[in-house]
């Protein structure tokens, strides 16, 4: 079994990475994602590296980089069509960068959402958002970025701000604010791992200040659920109250080693092992 490591440096990371794939039996190759390219003519496209050929890997782990998502993108497509293993789907990257289309996609599933509304002009934002509970989280969208975020106290403020926006905007979120902890949590196939993030009234601690806690099977389910609705087997997940916050490509391996006592790089190797383990013979890409 061979993967091959994409990141844009060989940092600690890589080392452990590295040192946990060969303990499952991996080879692991290395290369640095900047100087991967995509060829495409008459209708076939390549994936060319000065030094690396990808058919002869069974898996790529892909460091999670969203300002690269239009190369990456078209990447995991090639990848999926080459019968590579990716802990990405082709579309997650659009999908955990845009975060009304993750709602709206997380929505259409049944997932536990806060009451959301997302609408094109802010002279529809107090109609759409006549019945939900205060406060809430305003946020405005610009070519194709939040440029904006605001909780919200009443529905007052919200009319008086909502005439004030610019009529040119993508788009406007809001979204009924659960006030709370947040369990961060860290999504490796279908396992999950939880770190408690206290709400002070104000804030949430930072990560690194919250403790390790073990969610009902419930809130597990849903994190897992929505890890994979949004095209990741290995995510972040942020819980409050077993209402999804938010999914995000990256996750922070090493505060959870320091927080759990684990080592999650060896977790994401043991994925990877039982991945390729059962996955069908691939042949060779027409």
């Amino acid at each position: 079994m061979k993967v091959l490591i994409l990141m844009t440096e060989k940092d600690f990371h890589f080392k452990a990475f590295k040192q946990a794939f060969h303990e499952q039996g991996f080879k692991v190759g290395y290369a640095n994602i900047k100087r991967v390219s995509l060829f495409s003519k008459t209708g076939k496209t390549e994936i060319r590296h000065p030094v690396i050929h990808f058919d002869s890997y069974d898996a790529v782990y892909l460091t999670p980089a969203l300002q690269l998502k239009q190369f990456i993108e078209p990447l995991l497509l090639e990848l999926q069509d080459l019968g590579i293993y990716a802990q990405f789907n082709p579309n997650s990257f659009y999908i955990n960068d845009n975060e009304a289309l993750q709602a709206v996609l997380l929505n259409s599933f049944n997932v536990k959402l806060g009451k959301t509304i997302l609408v094109g002009q802010p002279t529809k934002i107090i109609p759409a958002t006549r019945h939900m509970s205060y406060p809430v989280l305003l946020k405005l969208f610009k070519n194709q970025k939040k440029n904006f975020s605001l909780l919200v106290e009443s529905q007052r403020s919200l009319q008086s701000l909502s005439k004030s926006l610019d009529p040119d905007l993508d788009a406007v979120f809001v979204k009924e604010f659960i006030e709370g902890d947040i369990d961060h949590c860290l999504v490796i196939g279908e396992k999950v791992y939880a770190i408690r993030r206290k709400w002070d009234g104000e804030q949430v601690v930072h990560l690194n200040k919250g403790q390790m806690t073990k969610l009902s099977k419930i809130d597990s389910d849903t994190a897992i659920q929505a890890a994979q609705i949004c095209g990741c087997d290995i995510a972040t997940v942020k819980l409050c109250k077993g209402y999804v916050i938010k999914v995000d490509s990256h996750v922070d391996i090493q505060a959870f080693n320091k927080k759990i006592g684990l080592n999650f790089y060896a977790e994401v190797a043991k994925l990877y092992f039982e991945k390729i383990k059962n996955q069908k013979p691939r042949g060779k890409k027409e």
